[in-house]
């Protein structure tokens, strides 16, 4: 437990962020995905996993507080031993980085294909993963002051695509009420949970060890979810309502293709990809929370006392594997359903629950003896 991290940020910050790394890529992909699961029952699916996240949500704060001055990994250790624990954070890891190639993936594969065709993967790669890098090496308290500043802007742009597609949303397009049965909703709110909300966990890596005390955390940190929940319902329902269920299923990131719709509305040429940029951006906080988590994990792994020495060899693995991780769209709409959605629910509830009962176990001993 040679890992210190010394820097401290406030409960809004985190509850920002949290709420950045939740709409993350949401807004993008997700739409598409339940839509071609759920059809026009999506919105059901989404509302229902709001509900199962908060859930979630609570458990991870829960478990934070446990061992408040002990970051996740450290916690692990403490619940399951060493060997044991580091075993798990290595699992972790893992997972981290697989997520941080993955949405590196999504970042290039975006640009590429709706804003400059022709330019390299590796290049768009290339020049993202640079600026994760660097704001890795600056620290996590720079990121979230950062994160103060673009916040406002980043929900401003996602809250004028829903205003300005009003006007073209056929409610007709959401019937029958409940057109699906059951297990297809509950597929599609299990897949925006794996998207979403299950890999929060991650972020409990910084709850509360890293968090100046705040008696209301609890509080805002739900509230901030709850804003990008709503968010992401919102998105679904204009998506269905404006491009139809199947338009949506069909489109890759029908968000933007919405957006596209907007400028003869405002009359604004290009609209779309300003409102892209709010994208960007909040995909930008969830691809360094994963690269952070991973940096993290792997100094805790080692024995270092910081992880600054190695940010830049981790991030040349993610870019690496960003370009090999996905061979085409198909396959990573494939491989999120069945890989990605099974695997966050083991990193994301199964083991929380895993790790509380341990660690509950390990205090009583401790207590008794």
């Amino acid at each position: 437990m040679t890992m210190r991290m010394d820097e401290k940020i406030n409960v809004r910050q985190f509850t920002l962020l949290l709420t950045l790394f939740t709409i993350g890529t949401s807004v993008l992909i997700t739409p598409s995905q339940i839509a071609a699961i759920a059809k026009e029952s999506a919105w059901i699916a989404t509302t229902f996993s709001i509900i199962v996240g908060v859930l979630v949500l609570i458990l991870f704060i829960y478990i934070g507080r446990l061992q408040p001055n002990l970051n996740l990994f450290q916690h692990n250790e403490y619940a399951f031993g060493k060997w044991i624990g580091k075993f798990i954070t290595f699992i972790i890891v893992l997972y981290s980085i697989i997520g941080a190639s993955t949405v590196l993936w999504t970042v290039g594969d975006f640009v590429i294909v709706q804003i400059i065709p022709q330019t390299p993967l590796t290049a768009v790669c290339i020049l993202f993963m640079t600026i994760v890098i660097y704001g890795a090496k600056l620290g996590i308290e720079t990121i979230v002051k950062t994160v103060e500043i673009f916040f406002p802007w980043i929900i401003m742009l996602l809250t004028i695509i829903i205003l300005f597609s009003i006007p073209s949303m056929d409610i007709k397009q959401l019937q029958p009420l409940w057109g699906q049965p059951i297990n297809k909703i509950v597929e599609a709110s299990l897949y925006e949970l794996s998207v979403s909300t299950f890999p929060l966990i991650l972020l409990f890596v910084l709850y509360p060890s890293v968090l100046n005390k705040d008696s209301k955390g609890t509080k805002s940190i739900i509230m901030g979810y709850l804003l990008a929940g709503s968010l992401i319902m919102a998105i679904s329902v204009v998506a269905i309502t404006v491009l139809s269920y199947k338009l949506t299923s069909h489109y890759v990131y029908p968000t933007y293709v919405m957006a596209e719709r907007i400028e003869f509305i405002v009359l604004l040429d290009r609209l779309e990809v300003v409102i892209a940029i709010s994208w960007i951006l909040s995909i930008f906080f969830k691809l360094f929370i994963y690269f952070y988590v991973s940096l993290i994990g792997i100094s805790q792994l080692l024995g270092l006392k910081h992880y600054r020495p190695i940010t830049l060899p981790i991030g040349i693995i993610v870019i690496g594997l960003a370009l090999i991780v996905y061979p085409d769209t198909i396959f990573a709409g494939d491989w999120n359903k069945e890989t990605w959605v099974p695997l966050s629910i083991a990193i994301g509830f199964v083991y929380p629950i895993v790790l509380l009962c341990g660690s509950k176990i390990k205090s009583f001993f401790k207590t008794g003896s």
